[in-house]
């Protein structure tokens, strides 16, 4: 399922900075005052997801928060982990979904 928060050029229009490419938003700024602009822009829009690491921090690669922090041994106990992890989120999110969602895979 793939999510359009906000259509490009209305995102332009509206004075957005940054450049679109392959699914992905990047801007360049040079002032916390820019920062809060773009923000503003997608303040209403709350599927929209960004990722503010800077390059240079190797121990910050593109990876989840489960990976980044391992507590298992093997693939294996990863696995299991993994699995009791996604079947806690579901359960957490029962009746938080809205009236019939469709099943989480």
């Amino acid at each position: 399922m793939a999510y359009e928060v906000l259509k490009f050029d209305k995102y332009k229009a509206a004075g957005g900075k940054g450049s679109y490419d392959r699914g992905v938003l990047s801007t360049k700024l040079s002032k916390w005052s820019e920062f809060y602009n773009e923000i503003r822009l997608f303040r209403e829009h709350k599927d929209y997801v960004w990722r503010g690491q800077r390059r240079g921090y190797p121990e910050w690669n593109l990876q989840s928060k489960f990976d980044r922090r391992p507590v298992y041994s093997d693939e294996r106990e990863r696995k299991k982990i993994l699995k009791e992890h996604l079947y806690q989120f579901q359960k957490a999110i029962r009746g938080r979904r809205g009236t019939n969602p469709p099943k989480l895979e």
